[in-house]
């Protein structure tokens, strides 16, 4: 039995603690980066465009992303992001992956899994 929960009110707004078993414990400040986290800046306007130019991301690509460690995504959910980028094929959607110094192998396995053509749109990058 866990007696309690050590969330931020982003992932856990009070307004939902009658949702959990655990007494929640909220932090002061989001844990989540990114955009309504308020601990960055978020990329707008020429910055944004700065910064896909820099990560080799066309401007009119729409970007997925599963930022976990490998391990974390299970195959039944990297089978369904595949086939989101089989069905999204002419739209050329990219799928986002951090590379892992831990986990290389992963990358590898992950392609092969994807198949020839998926795979040319799922994107690593170092961290």
């Amino acid at each position: 039995y866990i007696h309690y929960n050590l969330l931020d009110p982003v992932q856990a707004p009070p307004e939902h603690a009658r949702f959990y078993s655990e007494k929640l414990m909220l932090l002061p400040v989001s844990a989540f980066r990114g955009e309504g986290s308020g601990l960055e800046d978020v990329l707008q306007g020429e910055r944004k465009r700065e910064a896909r130019r820099a990560l080799g991301i066309p401007e009119d690509r729409f970007v997925a992303a599963n930022l976990n460690r490998p391990f974390k995504l299970e195959p039944r959910i990297f089978e369904t992001w595949m086939g989101f980028l089989r069905r999204t094929a002419g739209v050329e959607t990219l799928f986002w992956m951090f590379r892992w110094p831990e986990a290389l192998a992963a990358e590898a396995n992950l392609r092969r899994s994807a198949g020839a053509e998926v795979s040319k749109r799922v994107v690593f990058t170092d961290l």
